[in-house]
């Protein structure tokens, strides 16, 4: 298996659109993993796995919508979002939000460092259910002991 640093770039991604964040899932000081979609309007997962300098680097996975919304309910971990057919490396300028590069990637040739943690959910089932939670079971003022701790069996 070759570098990816020695795999040529492609000569036309005008494919991707400018993979401008439409729905952002995470991010940190910028966009960390979003959804978006590609020129023809087919919906795309970016995660940005490295950057360096003013170069953000991005593995895109081309997704179903169905994908993302069980993503989003935290049905399937994000390695297993990204892991697709269609990939792509694409390093960004994130000064203007312009593509630098995009080199054809399998998820497999991603370093593992550059990977999501296999167990990482963007969300869990359970936070489906967190409206329908009973108030006497949240927390008030006079539910908490002065050592900080909740007691579950205090009156209020």
């Amino acid at each position: 298996m070759s570098k990816l640093s020695d795999i040529p770039p492609l000569n036309d991604h005008s494919f991707l659109g400018a993979l401008q964040p439409e729905k952002v899932l995470l991010e940190f000081e910028g966009p960390i993993f979003f959804a978006s979609t590609d020129a023809s309007g087919n919906s795309l997962l970016s995660y940005q796995c490295a950057e360096r300098d003013r170069v953000g680097i991005y593995f895109v996975a081309a997704v179903s919508l169905d994908l993302i919304s069980r993503l989003e309910k935290g049905k399937i971990t994000i390695a297993n979002s990204l892991n697709q057919t269609r990939t792509w490396l694409v390093e960004i300028d994130l000064y203007e939000w312009s593509i630098a590069k995009v080199i054809d990637c399998p998820y497999s040739s991603l370093p593992e460092d550059h990977r999501p943690k296999p167990s990482v959910y963007l969300t869990t089932p359970e936070a489906d259910n967190l409206d329908s939670r009973r108030p006497d079971s949240i927390p008030t003022p006079a539910t908490i002991p002065s050592s900080g701790r909740h007691d579950p069996t205090a009156t209020k």
